[in-house]
C-alpha cells in the first residue's frame, strides 16, 4: 500500500472514530502523530510539530486570561447588561448582534482561535443569566461566525493575501493580477448577508442538543457563588479587579496593535499579560490548569500533522485527479470556481483550513494557467471555501476549542452548522457571477 493511500485511509478512520463517539477526542488526536511517525511517513519533528506550533501554544495564555476575566467583576456586569438588553423589545436579537459583531471583529483583527477563547467566558455568563441561550449553542454559533467571516475588512491578513496571491500569479506566468480590494470584494458583500441570516434566523439551528451540558453544574455553582459575593460580583479587591480588567483588555489591545508596531510576536504578548496575572495573585496556577481545555489543545495539535502527511505522501495528487474527474473537460471559469469551492470547503472540515487553502491554491493556479484562463475568481473561490470551516472540530483550532468545551456529539456538531454552511454556499454561488462579471471586468 502506498503512503498516499495509507494517509487517506488514516483520515477516513479518524473521521469514523470521531463520529462514533466511543473514544475520547484527545486520545484519537494523540494517536495520529504516533501512527504517522511509527509508519515512517513523517519524522518525529514533523509528526509532533503541533505541540510546538505558536498558534496552538496561544491556547494556553488565552485560557489563562479567560480565567482572569472569570474572576473579575466583568462577567457580573455583563450579566446585568444581558438582562437589561433581554428585557427590551427585540432583546434576544440585540444580544446575538453584540456577540456576532464581537466574533467578527476579533476574528479579523486577530484570528478565529483568539475570538473563541476570548468570548468563551462571556458566553458562559450569558447562558447562566438567560437560560434561553445555550452555552454550547452560542459558542458553536460564534465559532462558525468567526471562521466564515475572516478577511472581510481591508487590512491585515487581507493585504497580505493580496500581495502573496499576486506573487504566486507572477511566478506561475499568469498575466492577471489582483487589485488590492479584490479579496474583499469577492467575499464581503455576500458574507454580510450571511451574517444577517445568522443573527436573525441562524441561531435556531444551534439550540438543540440531546445530551445535558457538562458545564451546567459548574455554571450553576459559579452563579450562586457570585450571588453570595459583594454587589461588585467578585471576591477581588477593587484594585485587583481593575488590574484584572487591564490585563485582559490590555492583552487584547496588545495582540491587535503590538504586532503591528513592534517585532514582539502575538504569543509573547499574550504570555506577558497572562503570567503577570498569576504573579500578581489574581489567579493561581491551579485555577489556570483547571480552566484549561486540554482536549481542545490535543485535538488541534494532534490533527495538525495530517496536512504535512497529505502533502509529503503525495495524497494531494489523488485530490487533483478527483477535481479533474468532476470537471470532465468543462473549461468555464465559473464552473472551475464552483468545483474548487466545494473541494476546498469539504476537505477543510477535516484538515487545517489554512492548509486546505494552500493545497487547492496550488492546484487551481496550475489548472487555470495551463488552460489559459483567468485564475483570480478560482483563487478567490478557494479562499472562500477553505474558510467555510464550520462543520467539524478538526477544521481549525477555533472549532477545536469549541468542541473541547464539552457536551457535543459529533453528528450533532455537524448538523448544527450544516444549514448555515448551505446558506453560505448558495450565497457564494449566486454572488460569484456578479463578482466575475461586474467587479473583475
Amino acid at each position: 500500500m502506498s503512503q498516499a493511500v495509507f494517509v487517506l485511509l488514516l483520515l477516513l478512520v479518524m473521521i469514523i472514530a470521531f463520529a462514533s463517539g466511543k473514544f475520547n477526542f484527545g486520545l484519537i488526536s494523540l494517536s495520529i502523530p504516533v501512527v504517522l511517525q511509527a509508519t515512517g511517513i513523517l519524522t518525529a519533528a514533523e509528526a509532533w510539530t503541533g505541540f510546538s506550533n505558536t498558534g496552538i501554544l496561544l491556547f494556553i495564555p488565552l485560557f489563562m486570561l479567560g480565567t482572569v476575566l472569570k474572576k473579575s467583576s466583568f462577567l457580573f456586569r455583563l450579566k446585568k447588561l444581558v438582562a437589561k438588553l433581554g428585557s427590551t423589545r427585540g432583546g434576544h436579537i440585540k444580544v446575538l448582534l453584540v456577540f456576532a459583531v464581537s466574533a467578527v471583529l476579533l476574528a479579523n483583527f486577530m484570528n478565529a482561535t483568539a475570538a473563541i477563547a476570548l468570548l468563551a467566558p462571556m458566553i458562559v455568563a450569558l447562558s447562566s443569566e438567560d437560560k434561553s441561550f445555550s452555552r454550547r449553542g452560542v459558542t458553536k454559533w460564534c465559532a462558525d461566525i468567526a471562521n466564515a467571516s475572516r478577511q472581510i475588512f481591508p487590512f491585515g491578513l487581507v493585504l497580505a493575501e493580496y500581495a502573496v496571491t499576486n506573487a504566486k500569479l507572477e511566478a506561475a506566468g499568469s498575466p492577471y493580477r489582483l487589485h488590492i480590494l479584490d479579496p474583499i470584494l469577492s467575499k464581503t458583500p455576500f458574507v454580510l448577508i450571511w451574517l444577517a441570516f445568522m443573527v436573525f434566523f441562524g441561531y435556531r439551528f444551534y439550540n438543540k442538543w440531546s445530551a445535558a451540558d457538562p458545564m451546567e453544574d459548574s455554571m450553576a455553582k459559579d452563579s450562586s457563588a457570585s450571588e453570595g459575593k459583594e454587589e461588585r460580583g467578585t471576591s477581588l479587591s477593587p484594585f485587583m479587579d481593575k488590574l484584572a480588567y487591564f490585563l485582559f483588555f490590555g492583552n487584547v489591545a496588545a495582540m491587535l496593535f503590538g504586532t503591528m508596531f513592534t517585532n514582539i510576536p502575538i504569543l509573547i504578548w499574550a504570555f506577558m499579560f497572562a503570567l503577570t496575572a498569576v504573579y500578581a495573585g489574581i489567579v493561581t496556577p491551579r485555577e489556570c490548569i483547571d480552566n484549561m481545555s486540554w482536549v481542545s489543545l490535543l485535538l488541534a495539535a494532534g490533527t495538525m500533522p495530517l496536512t504535512t502527511a497529505i502533502v509529503k505522501s503525495g495524497a494531494q495528487e489523488y485530490i487533483a485527479s478527483a477535481v479533474g474527474f468532476f470537471m470532465r473537460g468543462n473549461n468555464s471559469v465559473f464552473a472551475l470556481s464552483i468545483v474548487f469551492y466545494f473541494f476546498a470547503s469539504i476537505t477543510t472540515q477535516f484538515m487545517s483550513d489554512l492548509a486546505s487553502k494552500e493545497i487547492y491554491t496550488s492546484i487551481a493556479l496550475a489548472a487555470t494557467v495551463g488552460l489559459g484562463l483567468d485564475p483570480r475568481p478560482v483563487l478567490m473561490a478557494v479562499l472562500i471555501g477553505a474558510f467555510a470551516s464550520v462543520l467539524t472540530p478538526m477544521a481549525n483550532a477555533g472549532q477545536a476549542i469549541c468542541y473541547g468545551s464539552g457536551g457535543y456529539k459529533f453528528i450533532e456538531y455537524i448538523k448544527a452548522g450544516l444549514i448555515p454552511y448551505l446558506v453560505y454556499t448558495v450565497l457564494f454561488i449566486v454572488y460569484q457571477p456578479i463578482y466575475m462579471n461586474l467587479i473583475l471586468k
